[in-house]
């Protein structure tokens, strides 16, 4: 009976070590994959199976026309995969993807079923994505027109800001050093008023909205600048960002329980565009 019992453990040793052998050849042999496919230049797919923290891959390339957001949209069974956005020169090319640098104009840390989006300038991007958390799932990263479905046109300012539920609205932006207003439009939606204005090769965007909207950031703008800054206009703290150290390409801040932001956009091509103390000053003092 003892040699029976020996022979037991024995064989009870050898299966946990079998068992052992086992689990650790599968875990070693799990089958990972970290791809990127498009099937066009508005649409690129990163495929990621048990990626591993810190796999990172780049690629391209999307193109964004004028209106157009890049949305980043997330299906992930697991993890959080990080997604950074990257213009690329016009004298560059795909090829030269390793020399890419500079700030990412979007980035967007997903998991599960996660989704960002940010309006962009015109150009060709470059895609990278980081694994923050092992990671499993899809994640999709698509250029395409503005959601615009919830906004409506308004003839004035004024219509403008009465049919935003805001009272007032007005703005001139024709006081910058820019020179005059060349053209000019409206929209509007529940809580927030916009105005549109063309001045020589800049896009001027003003907007005035409810508070709440966006945790107070109305101007709807999420893309990374590489300089944030605060500048103080006649007893009002406004926030700052931009490219270029000292021009603001975006502007926020909050007064009166209302939220204003401006955004000043290069029409030529010149994405890192932004307004100097003195024009965003003049702005920001006929904003009503």
């Amino acid at each position: 009976f003892q040699e029976d019992r020996d022979l037991k453990k024995s064989i009870s040793f050898v299966l946990a070590a079998v068992l052992a052998l086992a689990v650790m050849t599968m875990t070693s042999c799990e089958k990972t994959d970290f791809v990127f496919t498009s099937d066009s230049d508005t649409l690129i797919t990163l495929e990621t199976l048990n990626s591993p923290e810190d796999t990172e891959a780049m690629t391209g390339s999307l193109t964004a026309e004028e209106g157009d957001q890049i949305t980043v949209t997330a299906s992930l069974d697991e993890g959080t995969v990080r997604i950074e956005v990257y213009q690329m020169p016009e004298e560059q090319s795909a090829e030269e993807l390793p020399e890419l640098s500079g700030e990412p104009v979007m980035t967007a840390d997903l998991s599960k079923a996660d989704v960002q989006a940010g309006t962009v300038a015109p150009g060709t991007y470059m895609v990278k994505a980081i694994v923050l958390e092992k990671a499993t799932g899809t994640v999709n990263i698509e250029v395409k027109p503005e959601d615009t479905e919830q906004w409506n046109p308004a003839e004035t300012a004024e219509e403008d800001g009465e049919m935003a539920g805001l009272g007032t609205f007005s703005a001139d932006p024709s006081g910058t050093s820019l020179g005059e207003v060349t053209n000019s439009e409206f929209r509007w939606m529940e809580g927030a008023a916009e105005g549109r204005y063309g001045i020589a090769a800049v896009d001027v965007i003003i907007h005035k909205g409810d508070s709440s909207i966006d945790e107070g950031d109305i101007s709807f703008d999420h893309n990374e600048y590489a300089n944030e800054w605060t500048v103080d206009i006649d007893g009002t703290e406004v926030k700052c960002f931009g490219n270029r150290e000292g021009e603001a390409t975006k502007s926020i801040w909050t007064k009166d329980g209302f939220s204003y932001a401006v955004m000043a956009y290069g029409a030529g091509g010149d994405t890192d565009y932004g307004f100097k103390a003195d024009d965003l000053t003049a702005v920001f003092r006929t904003i009503k």
